[in-house]
């Protein structure tokens, strides 16, 4: 097995060599209920609950490995995610089955310092795989609880992680106040470069694509924007996003 390849990530000068290609920027989680004592406000619980209700597991696994798919076939393409638990196994399956036809960094995965020590294998395979690697942002310590320590260093990766250089384009699938977060950061940092929210996973790309849905479906057709024909409605993302 190869070493595993981890770095520290501080700003976007940081590993320059990761990000010579194009990246595509995969927000995505699948959602579940957030325990009390995580200290939600009223707000954020009916969000929380919103969005477990409308999640489409099934339908978001087939989009990322249809997503992975894509990239991997284009030897000029990076991908680029944070290191959720559930879809590191997805982003892992398409990676192996990937042939690599080109020796660099296909898949680079952001995660939080606060996460150290507590991340699943299928990240750390990943990060193991002769096209993959890891990189750590900060830990944000602040006063008060736990958990909010923990939101300040997620933001903080976040935004490390939309402004990372050469992004082509992002997209939004399932996820919760997290995607919603990324979604507002990618927009604020890359207002002309297209954000593709796909409804047919649930959840937060449901509720993004509904709030805007010419501007984050770039025009593509209706009927095959809400669709789960994924191969399809990847090809005319890409195409629509120049690629």
């Amino acid at each position: 097995m190869n070493p595993r390849d981890e770095r520290e990530y501080r700003g976007p000068h940081d590993h320059p060599e990761l990000f010579r290609a194009p990246a595509v920027l995969l927000f995505a989680s699948i959602p579940k209920l957030r325990p009390p004592d995580q200290l939600l406000t009223p707000d954020e619980q009916h969000d929380n609950a919103r969005f477990v209700a409308s999640a489409a597991p099934a339908a978001l696994r087939e989009c990322v490995a249809q997503l992975c798919r894509f990239v991997f076939a284009h030897d000029d393409l990076t991908l680029v995610f944070g290191a959720h638990p559930a879809i590191s196994p997805m982003v892992l399956a398409a990676a192996q089955a990937a042939p690599v036809r080109e020796r660099r960094k296909r898949v680079v995965i952001f995660q939080s310092e606060h996460f150290r020590g507590r991340l699943p294998d299928d990240t750390l395979r990943l990060a193991n795989w002769e096209s993959g690697t890891l990189l750590w942002t900060p830990e944000v310590q602040v006063a008060g609880p736990p958990i909010r320590t923990k939101r300040v260093s997620l933001t903080r990766m976040r935004e490390l992680m939309v402004t990372v250089p050469n992004l082509a384009f992002a997209i939004a699938a399932g996820g919760m106040e997290g995607v919603i977060e990324e979604a507002l950061l990618w927009e604020a940092h890359h207002p002309d470069l297209p954000l593709f929210a796909i409804p047919s996973t649930g959840s937060a790309a449901e509720q993004l694509y509904r709030e805007d849905p010419a501007r984050r479906s770039q025009g593509i057709d209706r009927d095959l924007a809400t669709s789960r024909a994924y191969p399809k409605l990847l090809r005319a993302l890409f195409h629509a996003a120049g690629m």
